[in-house]
């Protein structure tokens, strides 16, 4: 039985690519002025913790909170809900689902970011529990974070499930030996997703309740 859902935040549940790839143009023009970046740089900065992508776009030497305190300033003003879109019946959804179950946060984000996503988008209430990377020593696909979930509500891995949008998030799932799902609104391959591991391809929020009910 599904005693937990654990989801993604970026791209998931929040579209949160434009101000994303907002914050990484800003460091690009400041830091390497002369870097082309590509379509698939952009992409690929989407997914992945800050703690990762800074060193490798911008080097180790300079400072992660330098970079870090920069990425906010351009974005932070930008996560409103103006500039931010969620899933068809995200609310509806999270609402039923949180009657039932333990809903977590498993995110790339340090957890007062994805604190701050939520309560700008009034998510925050229907959350028990957000595991930022910064929480663990290991981010996605390492399974620390997901392991640390079910340790939180003393489940097994059978009573749980991940659904996320990228290769990290499904690996992640896999890799603690949960049953992970991949949706279908954002730009990652749904079938690369469920060659690495994905179980189905999730095409609306409502899919979610015969999952759960399966």
């Amino acid at each position: 039985m599904i005693k937990a859902i654990f989801f993604d935040l970026d791209g998931t549940l929040v579209d949160t690519s434009e101000v994303i790839v907002l914050g990484f143009k800003h460091l690009f023009a400041k830091y390497r002025p002369d870097y082309i970046v590509t379509k698939e740089d952009y992409k690929n900065m989407i997914g992945p913790a800050l703690k990762d992508s800074f060193p490798f776009y911008f080097g180790k030497d300079l400072p992660f909170e330098q970079l870090l305190s920069e990425y906010r300033i351009a974005t932070n003003h930008l996560l409103t809900k103006d500039n931010l879109k969620l899933p068809v019946n995200t609310y509806a959804c999270l609402t039923e689902l949180s009657k039932s179950y333990k809903l977590v946060i498993i995110t790339s984000r340090q957890h007062h970011s994805a604190e701050f996503v939520l309560k700008a988008m009034d998510l925050d209430k229907y959350f028990d529990l957000i595991i930022g990377c910064d929480e663990v020593k290991e981010v996605k696909p390492n399974p620390e974070s997901f392991k640390k979930a079910l340790d939180v509500f003393g489940l097994k891995q059978e009573e749980a499930i991940m659904i996320g949008d990228s290769e990290s998030d499904i690996l992640g799932g896999v890799n603690a030996g949960i049953d992970s799902y991949a949706v279908s609104w954002t730009g990652f391959d749904a079938n690369h997703l469920l060659e690495i591991g994905a179980k189905d391809i999730i095409k609306k929020m409502n899919d979610i309740f015969d999952i759960v009910k399966e």
